[in-house]
């Protein structure tokens, strides 16, 4: 949470020096800095998410299928 306070403010510290080559390289700076923030905050929302599903027990290992296997298997029997 600090590094976000301070990344997102980095507008504060934005301010030009001296010369066109520092504006570039400053907008730069501060434009990869808002990705790495985005980046950091996007991996915390899809672990809380996660998370959040694992508590509520919506995280399974396997997907019901709509048939059952044993069914199937009866009328292989029934067939010979």
């Amino acid at each position: 949470m600090i590094t976000n306070v301070l990344i997102r403010f980095i507008w504060v510290i934005y301010i030009p020096f001296s010369g066109p080559k520092s504006i570039y390289l400053s907008q730069f700076i501060a434009a990869l800095l808002e990705v790495l923030r985005r980046c950091q905050w996007n991996f915390y929302r899809l672990e809380n998410e996660h998370l959040g599903n694992m508590d509520q027990y919506r995280v399974t290992r396997e997907v019901p299928l709509p048939y059952s296997l044993d069914d199937d298997a009866e009328d292989d029997d029934d067939k010979q």
